[in-house]
């Protein structure tokens, strides 16, 4: 497999002259639905509101990245989108991301992967409401009675037959490998269970993402958002069966899946700067 171009980040909050801009004028998109559309469109049109004023302006980098993975779609090719997670406000940050740049029909396409959470606090199922969401159990959350554990295996059970159907019908997948987020701004450890959505469909690839400004937006803790810039990098595809073969001598299951799960961390660092890679910033010797 060759290896991935870097993606320069040194200028992240600077404008890059290749960047595309495009204005969605809240009249402009929204004020056009009927009325009888109103009431199913206004989590949408509040939380796509609220990342119009508090998101600004979002930079994108890696355009080329996306016009690559549209063309892996049309080709038949399976999108599961791995990002870093340093805040709630993440998925609408990356979903303007793509409409702002060209790409509206693709962040229309993603379901999310997301914790129980989604649900259970306030400010997260607000801002959850609008999108497709696929609920995990955390791994982070140990189960208290064997009534939860039966409810853990269950929610597994059926995360994954809903990304098996949510990858086979052509719409991408959002996941956060860390499976939580960031309380130092750095990457953390990603978990090898996320593995389990990487082979549910052959000619699966797996887009990098690194974000980077969101947790001024919505800080862990707060529930009001605040005005920052925010930056997205979007990685080279990388097709999953290749990093399979790489460590196909791996015997064990356990080790291998930890291998694979860091490869693909090491390209979401790779669209990070550098005092925000965290756990790999190093070099990683399996890239070439």
């Amino acid at each position: 497999m060759k290896e991935l171009k870097s993606i320069n980040v040194a200028t992240l909050g600077e404008a890059p002259t290749s960047r595309r801009r495009i204005s969605y004028p809240l009249l402009e998109r929204y004020c056009i639905a009927p009325v009888s559309r109103w009431k199913q469109r206004l989590p949408r049109i509040i939380v796509e509101g609220l990342t119009d004023v508090f998101a600004y302006p979002i930079y994108v980098y890696g355009i080329e990245n996306l016009d690559t993975t549209q063309k892996l779609t049309m080709e038949g090719k399976k999108i599961v989108m791995f990002s870093n997670h340093l805040s709630w406000a993440d998925p609408p940050v990356t979903m303007a991301a793509l409409k702002r740049n060209g790409f509206a029909e693709m962040a229309e396409m993603i379901t999310t992967i997301a914790g129980v959470k989604l649900h259970t606090d306030p400010v997260r199922n607000f801002l959850g409401a609008p999108y497709d969401v696929i609920p995990i159990w955390s791994p982070f959350t140990e189960p208290k009675n064997q009534e939860e554990k039966e409810i853990r295996l269950q929610m597994h059970k059926k995360a994954l037959r809903k990304a098996e159907e949510t990858l086979k019908i052509g719409r991408h997948l959002l996941a956060y490998p860390e499976a939580t987020r960031s309380r130092t701004q750095k990457l953390t450890i990603g978990q090898p269970g996320i593995t389990h959505y990487l082979t549910l469909v052959e000619n699966t690839f797996v887009l990098p993402i690194g974000i980077y400004g969101t947790e001024k937006i919505l800080p862990v803790g707060a529930w009001l958002p605040d005005g920052n810039k925010a930056s997205v990098t979007f990685g080279e595809p990388i097709e999953v069966a290749s990093v399979e073969k790489m460590f196909e001598h791996i015997k064990n299951r356990e080790e291998r899946r930890r291998l694979i799960v860091d490869y693909f961390m090491y390209r979401i660092a790779n669209c990070l700067p550098k005092n925000s890679q965290g756990v790999y910033e190093r070099v990683y010797e399996h890239a070439a």
